[in-house]
């Protein structure tokens, strides 16, 4: 019996990106070139051999695809998502794929949207083994110019195989199950505690109890993006005329723990914390599980608690679940690399449908865009530049309706040296929508290894687009708690029009303006401005 799971979108979003940590990328099929080859090459290995789902349950196997320019990319064996239109053509895919319905979602159920949603599905398949000629064949006006793409097992090329015929013979909407890698670096080095008044220079950001005066948070530096400012501006113009505007801000990640420092939260969806992230590892193989903990901390932490470190949205999220349907603000911190070749097997549509489907929702979803200084626009082009197609869709950071975020350096107005960036940022097709603060001071965490007690006051310096993002989220909470009737693309077009620019030769196209985004928000009309 297949099991129907009655959820919110906002449910259905953390569904997709944090209990099946699915990643997609749009290049589409209809590429042109030279026909694709495939192979099978054992000495591949993805980044973990197995997965269970968040909730504990299950063991899963992972295999990965490679193309031409090492873009890797991780995904669960043996499972597909789907998109249909209606709940009874879930049994007949199933019986196509061989494959087992794990459950089924519909968006529909919620009452919230405007147009109607598909409905979506996580199936469990026997795929038929294939040759890597069989797939080379069927992926002939599909794949080509892709390249030569190798697969770590067999078992991989027949779960690619099993969608590209489900997608090429039947037009379904599906995609792989492919994991994503949260976007942080560096070890965390621990600081004073947020009571001390000692500064402990590490990185070179001194750190300070007073969120007033790190330059990330402040009015007047080199960055001047004055969060702090804008987090009491918001709070003294609407908070103590009216008590605070509530404002949703979701966090969708792994690895939470139980802290004073941010606002209750109800952890979505059959998650629960003190339960580590089920990723297990960040940007370069190192171990962060408690991943989720840090995100939320950058995003929200609360002012003047004496507990950990501030952030932007702290004074503005009254809560993280208020008992709406759908989330105001969203975050992901994480990203993955699916490898063009895999997109035009039409391993990937189904995903940009989400996207999509968020945009059409209400939800202003903000995602991290890496970690290694990579052109998330970079193209492959044919021999003569007639034919040229993104190499590999970087994912969620890409997908329609994502605000896509990359990190300032420390203290400075251009990029980190570590943080993605797009080529094509000054044109309505980049990638690279924004760019926040790559370093900050957050709340603290176990050791790794260690228990799940979480220590009381301690901050941390953490780097990555991990915290990029949050960061940017929670100053579109603060607009949205400055004005509640904004909607998703009035925040967004607040935040995009105050941001700071450096024009079109520097590396960063625009950087957040807490201060001016609030501002503007509140209607100009504030005092102490």
């Amino acid at each position: 019996m297949r099991k129907s799971l009655s959820l919110s979108f906002t449910q259905v979003i953390a569904l997709f990106f944090s209990l099946l940590l699915a990643a997609c990328g749009n290049g589409g099929s209809g590429a042109n070139g030279a026909p694709s080859t495939f192979e099978v090459d054992a000495t591949l290995q993805p980044a973990i051999d197995e997965i269970q789902f968040i909730d504990g349950a299950g063991s899963r196997p992972v295999g990965c695809i490679v193309d031409e320019d090492g873009n890797h990319a991780d995904f669960v064996e043996d499972e597909v998502i789907v998109a249909v239109e209606v709940s009874e053509d879930i049994p007949e895919i199933a019986a196509r794929l061989h494959g087992t319905v794990l459950f089924e979602v519909d968006p529909n159920a919620t009452g919230l949207l405007a147009e109607r949603s598909p409905i979506f599905a996580l199936l469990r398949v026997d795929a038929p083994e294939t040759s890597p000629e069989e797939l080379a064949a069927l992926a002939v006006g599909h794949g080509d110019g892709a390249g030569h793409l190798r697969l770590c097992s067999q078992r991989s090329l027949n779960t690619l195989a099993a969608i590209a015929r489900e997608s090429f013979d039947e037009g379904t909407t599906l995609a792989a199950n492919f994991l994503l890698t949260p976007d942080e670096i560096g070890d965390r080095v621990a600081s004073e505690s947020p009571s001390s008044t000692s500064a402990a220079p590490r990185f070179g950001a001194g750190y300070s109890p007073n969120a007033f005066d790190l330059p990330y948070m402040n009015r007047g530096s080199e960055q001047d993006i004055g969060a702090a400012e804008a987090a009491r501006m918001v709070h003294q113009v609407v908070g103590e005329a009216t008590g605070r505007n509530r404002v949703d801000l979701m966090i969708i990640d792994g690895g939470f723990l139980p802290l004073d420092d941010y606002p209750d939260a109800e952890i979505i969806p059959a998650g629960s914390f003190s339960r580590a992230n089920p990723v297990g590892s960040c940007s370069g193989g190192r171990d962060c599980p408690w991943h989720g903990t840090t995100v939320a901390s950058a995003a929200l932490g609360r002012f003047n608690d004496g507990i950990g470190a501030a952030g932007p949205a702290g004074p503005a999220v009254l809560d993280g679940d208020s008992g709406d349907e759908t989330s105001d603000i969203a975050n992901i911190s994480a990203s993955g690399d699916l490898p063009a070749g895999a997109c035009f097997l039409g391993a990937c549509d189904l995903l940009n449908e989400l996207g999509r489907q968020i945009d059409r929702a209400g939800v202003l979803l903000f995602a991290s865009a890496g970690n290694d200084a990579a052109d998330v626009d970079a193209e492959r082009c044919g021999a003569a530049r007639v034919i040229c197609f993104e190499r590999a869709y970087r994912v969620p950071c890409e997908m329609p309706g994502v605000v896509c975020v990359g990190g300032l350096a420390n203290d400075r107005d251009i990029r980190a040296g570590s943080s993605a960036w797009g080529s094509k940022q000054h044109s309505d097709d980049g990638s690279v929508d924004i760019y926040a603060p790559y370093g900050m001071w957050v709340h603290d965490t176990p050791v790794r290894g260690g228990g799940v007690t979480p220590p009381s006051t301690q901050a941390d310096w953490v780097q990555g687009t991990s915290y990029s993002s949050p960061f940017a989220a929670g100053v579109a909470a603060l607009i949205k708690a400055a004005n509640p009737r904004l909607g998703r693309d009035e925040i967004w077009e607040v935040m995009r029009d105050t941001a700071h620019t450096k024009g079109p030769f520097g590396s960063v196209n625009r950087w957040v303006n807490a201060f001016g985004a609030a501002k503007r928000a509140l209607g100009g009309g504030v005092p102490f401005a």
